[in-house]
């Protein structure tokens, strides 16, 4: 997997590259800036979990029959997916002309806070 990008700057020694990349398929995966950012934001096990999640999803977009696929917008039209792990949301599109999957939005929940609340 290719290990640079918009994580570059991470203190990690291998940080993840959330940009773009193909699957064995030859599907390919492309991230939008904003939500490479919140995906930079999340543990490297979290990271590892989501790209092997978006990737088997390509790998089955890939062998689809096209009638199926037209629950995910092969009408032309935009439609969004979404894809959880835990409190992590990410939403996404398939495009069968293009071949890609695109991650639009990742929502993440605020970081926990460890200060003391005030009155408490």
């Amino acid at each position: 997997m290719p290990r640079s990008g918009l994580c570059a700057d991470d203190q990690r020694i291998n940080p993840i590259a959330w940009t773009d990349w193909l699957t064995p398929s030859l599907f390919r995966i492309r991230v939008a800036p904003h939500a490479a950012q919140e995906l930079c934001q999340q543990s490297e096990e979290v990271q590892e979990l989501i790209r092997l999640m978006l990737t088997e999803i390509a790998e089955l977009a890939n062998v689809m029959p096209p009638e199926t696929s037209r629950a995910w917008g092969t009408d032309g039209q935009k439609h969004l997916l979404q894809l959880r792990l835990g409190r992590l949301s990410l939403r996404y599109s398939i495009n069968e002309h293009t071949r890609t999957l695109g991650v639009e939005h990742v929502i993440a929940p605020p970081p926990t806070s460890t200060a003391p609340r005030n009155g408490s």
